[in-house]
């Protein structure tokens, strides 16, 4: 269920992301691993913080968001990141995970 809920949220973009939060309330948008705009597309392809996990996302075309996103391989990709990562919780945005 939690898995669901996150790859739900990462699907909308109403997920614990920093660039969201901004919408609500003056934040800090900056991702813990130093850049600037802390965003779904920053969290699965460029954070130094999931670099590791990264993997779990495929390679080439079925990296691409319209993959991952929309397509059934792809949403289980995900949500394989997702299950091995902090990734669009709560926990991401306040605490540093360097």
């Amino acid at each position: 269920r939690k898995t669901f809920s996150r790859l739900i949220q990462c699907r909308t973009g109403h997920a614990h992301i920093r660039s969201y939060y901004v919408k609500f309330e003056p934040e800090d948008r900056r991702c813990q691993c130093g850049e600037p705009v802390q965003t779904r597309n920053h969290i699965l392809y460029e954070c130094r913080i999931f670099h590791d996990e990264r993997h779990l996302l495929g390679h080439g075309e079925e990296r691409q968001p319209r993959y991952l996103l929309g397509t059934i391989d792809g949403i289980e990709r995900l949500a394989s990141f997702i299950k091995a990562t902090p990734a669009f919780t709560k926990l991401s945005t306040i605490y540093d995970l360097t």
